[in-house]
This record gives structure tokens, sequence and C-alpha cells, in this order.
């Protein structure tokens, strides 16, 4: 069984970050910041949390599609390696203007298809 006690001070958590890696509130912290990045520009975001939110398989698609053009690599990257980005995002992150990200990108396409 998952240990689900807070790592938060007293105050709470004070960062996304934080929230997420905590065990009882990293859930509805990505939901938190699924909201806002629906609700605001995705570049606003801190860069590690738009890191942490392309990684995570359980990032909602519509975020995933948002931060498949973030201007930072790193982000594309990761939602090219994440297994729950849709296939139509995937596919169309195989035109990256980086070569790296293009070339994940068209590796996970090629697997998808393979399904």
């Amino acid at each position: 069984m998952d240990d689900l006690r807070c790592t938060a001070p007293k105050r709470g958590h004070h960062t996304l970050a934080s929230a997420v890696a905590c065990p009882a509130h990293r859930e509805q912290a990505l939901r938190d910041a699924a909201h806002d990045v629906q609700t605001t520009q995705v570049a606003s975001i801190q860069p590690v949390e738009r890191r942490m939110l392309a990684a995570d398989p359980s990032t909602q698609a519509s975020m995933l599609e948002l931060l498949a053009t973030d201007t930072a690599r790193s982000v594309r990257l990761l939602v090219a390696r994440n297994p729950a980005t849709p296939a139509a995002t995937v596919a169309a992150m195989v035109d990256d203007h980086d070569a790296a990200v293009a070339q994940v990108a068209a590796s996970r396409a090629r697997e998808l298809a393979e399904r």
C-alpha cells in the first residue's frame, strides 16, 4: 500500500513541484496544473513544472498537446516520450524543428503504428 502522508511543512505546499512530489497531493496538484495551463499561457508555468507535466503519464491529453509546442526542447522531448501522448500529437511532432525531438517522435510514431 502506498504511503499517502503529506510531505509539506505545516503551512502547505508553496510550489506546484512540491505538491506534485507529495504522495497525498500529487493527483490534485496535477489536475490543478492542467486546469491552470488550459486557462493561462503554458509559458507562464515554470520550466521545471512543465517538464514534470510533460513526463507524467497521468497528464491529460489536452495538456500534452499544448506542451508539444513548448519553447523548451526538454519539454517537447518528454512529451514525445510520454506513453499518454496521443498518436496524432506524436505524429505532428515528427516535423519538430529540433532534430532530437523529431527523431524521438518518429521512433514513438513507429512504435504506435506497430501496435
